[in-house]
């Protein structure tokens, strides 16, 4: 298939601002391999994917009807060829076995926000990709100064099968630190490990 990569340089300078969540860390800015149309080339953008989103619907007007119908049809798209199968299989269903923590040094963000935030990123047709690590970490949402994290603690480039996957890592935030809760909190923060060497943050951020 063929592959299209598209920068638009306002993404990429406004990413560049972003301060790590954890000290010491380094940040990279996410892409995304995505379908701009159904069964057309696969298109790289950058960024946040509430900034992925914006870009698709530029280059294809029709990005978010298509997108829709699309995720109505599927709930995942082929994974990597070069992971295993059974790293694959953690890489898709498997956050119950993850580690994690609530509240303390992540600032807390707007619960509601979060919640959109994780729409988004099941939303995104495509396959999210990461720099190698140890200690690299990319902001795959933010707004309303509300952010999702993205860390990669292993020292191979990251490809996960889906975008699915962060937002199963987010969403479990939500249900460990808000859910079980009563009242629940209308903000929270809060960090889940992944047994596969990466991390997903929610937290306050300037964005």
């Amino acid at each position: 298939m063929r592959r299209v990569t598209v920068l638009f340089p306002l993404v990429t300078k406004a990413m560049s601002l972003a301060t790590a969540p954890i000290e010491g860390y380094q940040v990279f800015i996410p892409s995304w391999e995505i379908e701009l149309s159904p069964s057309g080339p696969t298109t790289t953008l950058n960024g946040t994917v509430e900034q992925v989103y914006q870009q698709a619907i530029k280059l294809n007007s029709n990005y978010e009807k298509e997108s829709l119908a699309a995720t109505a049809a599927t709930a995942v798209t082929a994974g990597p060829s070069k992971l295993a199968q059974e790293e694959l299989a953690l890489l898709v269903t498997d956050w119950n076995i993850a580690t994690s923590l609530c509240g303390g040094k992540w600032q807390a963000t707007s619960v509601r926000r979060v919640r959109e935030g994780i729409g988004y990123l099941r939303r995104v047709r495509g396959q999210p990709n990461s720099q190698a690590g140890p200690s690299r970490c990319g902001r795959v949402s933010c707004a309303y100064n509300s952010a999702i994290w993205w860390c990669n603690d292993d020292r191979r480039p990251k490809a996960l099968n889906s975008f699915a996957a962060i937002a199963d890592g987010a969403q479990l935030l939500v249900k460990r630190c808000v859910e079980w809760m009563n009242p629940q909190p209308e903000a929270f923060g809060g960090q889940a490990f992944h047994p596969t060497g990466w991390n997903v943050i929610i937290r306050q951020d300037n964005c």
